[in-house]
């Protein structure tokens, strides 16, 4: 329980290298990866409308109608605006899918500070640890 404390602290994460990083991260990963999020998931749906008909050429330029969306398209995904606070501008982009978001909030409620658990998020890829650096 004690690593855990030093993991949750962002003060302790700027003095630890990459390597005691995923060192202290190795025995939590199935608990973190266990924990539920699904009161983060959130969907969105799209009315695109109805097909325009088939473009016009108007200057060696395709205009209107080729589009391949049409009507409603729903998209899913994870909502990390609980801890928005914590993001700089430079952490936003960071979290660029949902795989990596999933994996942020996972480590946020299993008790990880944010700089760690973004570490988590992009370091921990498909069941493994990758070489990633943060």
């Amino acid at each position: 329980m004690e690593d855990l404390m030093i993991l949750s602290s962002d003060s302790n994460y700027e003095k630890m290298s990459i390597k005691e990083r995923i060192e202290f991260l190795i025995p939590f990963v199935e608990d973190i990866l266990n924990v539920d999020v699904s009161n983060f998931l959130i969907n969105k749906t799209i009315d695109f409308g109805m097909k325009r008909g088939q473009g016009k050429r108007s200057a060696n330029m395709i205009t209107g109608g080729m589009g391949s969306f049409y009507g409603p398209q729903t998209y899913y995904g994870v909502s990390i605006t609980k801890y928005l606070n914590d993001f700089s501008e430079n952490d936003k982009l960071l979290l660029n899918d949902v795989s990596d978001s999933s994996r942020y909030i996972k480590a946020r409620e299993f008790g990880l500070g944010h700089k760690m658990s973004i570490a988590f998020s992009k370091f921990y890829y498909y069941g493994k640890f990758s070489s990633l650096k943060v």
